[in-house]
Formats: C-alpha cells, structure tokens, sequence
C-alpha cells in the first residue's frame, strides 16, 4: 500500500467518525426529555418555595405511564373530564376556602367561598350538560377566611379566621340570604359567632357539629346545632391535639395529630354514650380516614423517610397495603359503595418526614386520580394528569348521585372538578 492510498483511508476514517459522534450525538440529544418548568397550572403560582416533585432527585416513581397509543389517547379523553370550577363572575380562576355540592330542581350546584374576600358564588350543571357560569350569591365581606365547612344543604356555612394581631380563632356561623332573581343585586350571610378558639369543627348527621375546645388543660368536646346552640359535652381528655371526623350517624373517629416523630391513635367515639373504642394504636404519622359505615379505615405509616398506605377492616381486625399510596387526607370514600374510594395519588414521593413535610409545605406532590376498592384490592387509574397541570388534591368531595368528584389543589387552593361518568 502507497502512502497516497494510506492518507486517502486516514481521511475517509475520520470523515466517518465525525459523521457517526455527530449523528450520534444528534440522535442522543433528541431523547432527552424537556426540563420540567414547574409552573402552576394557568401560571397561578403561590409559593415559589415549594419544591417540584418531578425535579427532586429522590424521588420515587409510584405509577408509571404507558406510551401505547390507545392508552395515550384514552387518558388524553380523561384529561378533558378535569377542569378548573372555583372563578368568578368575570370568569378568573380564584382561590377559595371550601366547597359544597347540593340538589336543587333538577341541576345540581356547586357553592364556595372565595379566600380573599369571603364573597359566596355558585356554578350548577344538570345531567350530561356542562357548568354554568359563576354567580356571586353573597357579597357580604368575610376577609382572610382560612377555613369554610358546609352544611349539606349549602345554606349555610361555618367561616373560620383568625383576628387581627392575635392567634385567637373566630368562627362565624353565617346563613345565606340568596337573591330570588338573576336581575337581583348578590345576597347576604347573616349569623353570629360561636366560641372563641374552636380547635377543630366538623359537620355530622341531622345538622350537628362537633367542635373540640381547649378548656384549661383539657379537650373538650362537644355536640351542638351548627350555630353553636343546644350544646352537648361529650368528650373530655388531657391529649388536646385531636382530629375529629363524623363519617357516620352514632360515631364520631378521634386520630391524634400526627408527626412522623411520634406515635398515633385512632378512637371511635360513640355519640350516644360518650363511649371511646380504641381502633389503632402505636402507629408512627397515623392519619386516618373512615369510611360511611366505619366498617374500613385507610391510614398512612411513616417508614423511612416516605409512607405506606393501608387498609383496615374494622370488624376482623386484618391489615393490607393499599394497592396506591398516597395519604389518606388525599381520599374520598363512596357513600354508595362503602367499599370504594377515589384517590389524588402522587406520581413522585420525594423522601421527607411525613405527614409533616407535606402538612408544612417543604414538599408538594403532582397528582393523578386512582379508584380503589378496599374488599377486592383492585386499583384503577382514572386519569394520568400531565399537560403541564399540577395539581396536589385535598378535601375531596362528590355530588349526591357521585357523577362528579371535586377537590382543592392545595398549589393555589383553586377548586377542580372531575367527571366520574
């Protein structure tokens, strides 16, 4: 071989291999995935502190997305049942404090309170037929309200707030003056307050409250009317840190606060004699949900440096590993199957101390919606949410006939609805 020919096969050699890095490099580049920008949905961002899940090295994957074709397209359907609910009258996306669905007529509507203001709207939709426009039903100002429970029928609501310069707690019973006419200006709450620095409310069967006080060195509990009247004490112990649910006529659930750090229990609390029954014990970031008929209660275990969802069955006293995680605050049980209950379930689960990370906003989740039966074990996922759209569910809750499920995105507490049909 000449020394012509040698250099002639050098140069087709490196020609070659600049062509292959290049289109290597250029075939490489192209499966990278896009940098998150962690963005809110609709560009409604509270805190910039909170910490993109899908950014966070130590994340662990919970579910995972299929690329096939048909599924792609079918959640791409489901991701049409998933809308923003809680705007205005000039249709901007608003935070609000609670959310309640009634029967009236034939349509069915959505009421909440708006967090800056405490002004009241509504939005309804009848069956196979989209929301109607909001509409302000009380311009009555209730600034800086932090927290709303609704009464069932949505006529009338508990505002809680805390007053100027103090740590005190009010909460306002107020009961809706609603506009008979369209034409009409918005209407008014009128009520009074109930007692001051009301630790924990909620609403049970036949219009009752239960509000957990602290009176000197003890809890107290007590059943009332929701305006705070006819006052019942049922409940008393030197544990002042409870949260209370009402999940069913006759039994009220009593969880201790949870950390992480501490152990937890859950109580049934008998209203008719004041009975307690202890349901769980010993059990490090115990949060707990009961279901309509206190037969199954899902509740999260803290293990290292992350959570386990579980399933209890009340009567047998077995335990399961539910067949998603997430927390159980993150949860809705059917009042039509009380076997089933719809989850907002993280796709990422950063390593933390929870419940307290999350409950403390250092770490958010982005959600997707799963379907879980606590007999069978069986899980389904509803939708996958993507498109740019986080969302971190709390305080789920449906319509009377369970067509829709609504929930508040804890991001920017705008209030979201799904479509279970």
């Amino acid at each position: 071989m000449n020394k012509k020919t040698l250099i002639l096969i050098l140069i087709v050699l490196l020609i070659g291999s600049a062509l292959g890095y290049y289109f290597l490099r250029k075939k490489t580049e192209a499966i990278i995935p896009p940098n998150n920008p962690g963005q809110f949905a609709f560009g409604n961002q509270v805190n910039n502190a909170t910490p993109n899940p899908e950014s966070t090295p130590s994340a662990t994957a919970i579910t995972e997305t299929s690329s096939a074709p048909s599924e792609v397209n079918t959640n791409q359907a489901s991701l049409q049942k998933l809308n923003p609910l809680s705007v205005n009258g000039s249709n901007i996306i608003i935070a609000m404090t609670g959310g309640v669905a009634f029967e009236k007529a034939t349509s069915t509507v959505v009421r909440y309170m708006e967090r800056g203001t405490g002004h009241v709207f509504e939005r309804s939709f009848a069956s196979s037929t989209p929301f109607g426009p909001a509409t302000e039903i009380s311009n009555t100002t209730i600034p800086r309200v932090e927290e709303t429970l609704w009464m069932p029928d949505g006529q009338s609501l508990l505002a809680r707030y805390t007053k100027d310069d103090s740590d005190e707690i009010d909460t306002f019973y107020g009961a809706l003056t609603v506009a008979t006419s369209s034409d009409s200006e918005p209407g008014s709450i009128d009520g009074n307050f109930l007692d001051t620095n009301i630790i924990q409310l909620v609403e049970g069967g036949k219009s009752k409250i239960f509000s957990l006080e602290n009176v000197g060195d003890q809890a107290v509990g007590i059943i009332s009317n929701p305006d705070g009247k006819k006052q019942n004490p049922l409940f008393k112990s030197a544990l002042t840190e409870w949260i209370p649910e009402w999940p069913k006529e006759g039994t009220i659930t009593l969880t201790t606060k949870a950390s992480s750090l501490a152990p937890g229990f859950l109580f049934f609390l008998n209203t008719a004699n004041g009975n307690l029954r202890k349901i769980l014990s010993s059990i490090s970031g115990l949060t707990t949900l009961t279901n309509p008929d206190a037969s199954y209660v899902l509740y999260s275990e803290s293990k290292d440096q992350g959570y386990t969802l579980n399933i209890f069955a009340v009567k047998t006293g077995e335990k399961n590993i539910a067949p998603i995680k997430t927390l159980p605050e993150k949860c809705l049980w059917s009042k039509r199957d009380t076997t089933i209950a719809w989850c907002l379930v993280p796709q990422l689960v950063p390593q933390g101390n929870y419940p307290d990370d999350w409950y403390q906003g250092n770490i958010s989740f982005s959600d997707s919606i799963w379907k879980i039966n606590a007999k069978t074990g069986e899980s389904e996922l509803l939708v996958s949410i993507n498109n740019g759209i986080l969302i971190d569910g709390i305080h789920p809750f449906t319509d009377k006939a369970e067509d829709m499920l609504f929930f508040t995105n804890k991001k920017n507490m705008t209030l979201w609805s799904y479509d279970l049909r």
